[in-house]
């Protein structure tokens, strides 16, 4: 039922963009940015929940986070259109908050309908899974949005150099290493049965509380990049030279760009780590949070 809903609708969606792109005409600029926001509400959602979620592992986690996706990619797509609207143009990333935000809530609501349907009882790592994918989702639907505005700029020479762009390409990295690292972990989560959890829950009640829902898409983050020491690391180590090259950026612009530059690369660094891991050690998270300060040291050996 799950794989003909979904391919059916992956097939209306894309004819109904492709529709609406004849009725407003293509523009040179939108081309680009259209493939790609075709490629994330389409095309990956069809790769994650069908060919992955029904062909690959059978498993119906893996065809809702299909679902997950899909959902998250219609409201980029509609939010994207809004910005060609010249009247809604100012206000695109706040219709695009409030689309993402009906989003998940839609897809709150589709899932728990789908595991009643089913008979189906989440484990604790299969809703972390789900939370996980819904960062996931917001992270790259965020990504295709702003990532072809900046890249434009970036042609039509609007920034004074190169290094001018650094803060612009430094961020859309860091989305990047953020989405492939929920991304995975998530995948991995599915089924898990050992301890991985960094944010404890006091009771149920607070866990099933629908804000609850970003609280674990953010510890499903931290579980990931904490999977590996080095990862760790890098990732950390860039997000503080990030901060201190965004604030020098006014006051010492060259020594900010090299220093965004830098951050780059050490988040490139990170990712590459990260995607290069054969298995990924989920439960070193919960380790770290159980250790006695005296004992963090052990963690950068």
């Amino acid at each position: 039922m799950l794989d003909n809903a979904l391919l059916f609708t992956t097939s209306s969606i894309n004819l109904l963009f492709v529709f609406i792109q004849i009725l407003i005409g293509f523009r040179e600029e939108q081309v680009l940015h259209y493939l790609i926001l075709l490629f994330i509400g389409v095309f990956f959602p069809f790769y994650v929940g069908y060919i992955r979620g029904a062909i690959v592992t059978d498993s119906i986690i893996e065809r809702l986070r299909g679902w997950v996706y899909l959902i998250a990619g219609v409201c980029t797509y509609i939010s994207f259109f809004l910005r060609w609207i010249e009247s809604f143009a100012e206000w695109g990333l706040l219709f695009y908050l409030i689309l993402l935000m009906f989003g998940f809530i839609l897809t709150r609501k589709f899932i728990q309908l789908m595991l009643k349907a089913l008979g189906v009882q989440l484990e604790l790592s299969d809703k972390y899974a789900l939370c996980g994918t819904g960062g996931a989702a917001s992270v790259i639907t965020f990504f295709g949005i702003y990532f072809i505005p900046d890249l434009r700029m970036l042609r039509a020479g609007l920034f004074e150099n190169l290094f001018a762009a650094f803060p612009m390409l430094n961020f859309q990295v860091l989305l990047m290493v953020a989405f492939f690292i929920l991304e995975r972990t998530s995948r991995n989560l599915i089924s898990y049965s050992e301890e991985f959890a960094v944010i404890e829950f006091s009771n149920e009640k607070d866990r099933n509380h629908p804000m609850s829902a970003f609280v674990m898409g953010v510890d499903v983050f931290f579980v990931g990049m904490m999977s590996n020491v080095k990862v760790q690391n890098f990732f950390l180590g860039a997000l503080i030279a990030e901060m201190v090259g965004l604030m020098l950026e006014q006051r010492f612009p060259p020594i900010s760009s090299m220093i965004l530059l830098i951050s780059t690369i050490a988040y490139l660094v990170a990712l590459v780590i990260f995607l290069r891991q054969k298995e990924l050690d989920l439960s070193r998270a919960s380790k770290i949070q159980k250790l006695k300060k005296r004992d963090l040291r052990k963690l950068f050996r």
